[in-house]
């Protein structure tokens, strides 16, 4: 009977750390994007130095969101092979309780 429970309960937990992750990744790059625009908008730069910078920061913004992506990816991973081999158990569980009582 508490079997029943666990499964969706683990199917969220997967979801929300997935989703939760997704949300940190992209609202950590979207704040350092617009703190790094803000702030060369009001520094007195010339236009050449600004692209500059600009283009510098955003290959750096580019790679840390490739890093943190693998990151997550990894976890989800983690998780998703965890999950499954679980299901799996449960169902192998399952099975040997029905042979049991036929």
């Amino acid at each position: 009977m508490f079997n029943n429970l666990l499964n969706p309960l683990k199917t969220m937990q997967v979801v929300f750390f997935v989703g939760a992750a997704a949300g940190a990744v992209v609202g950590t790059v979207a704040g350092m994007t617009a703190g790094f625009v803000l702030g060369n908008l009001f520094a007195p730069k010339a236009g050449n130095e600004l692209r500059h910078d600009i283009a510098d920061k955003s290959k750096e913004l580019a790679g840390q969101l490739k890093e943190k992506s693998l990151q997550l990816k990894d976890k989800a991973g983690t998780l998703y092979s965890s999950f499954s081999e679980d299901i799996k158990s449960r169902r192998n569980d399952g099975k040997s309780e029905t042979e049991a009582v036929a």
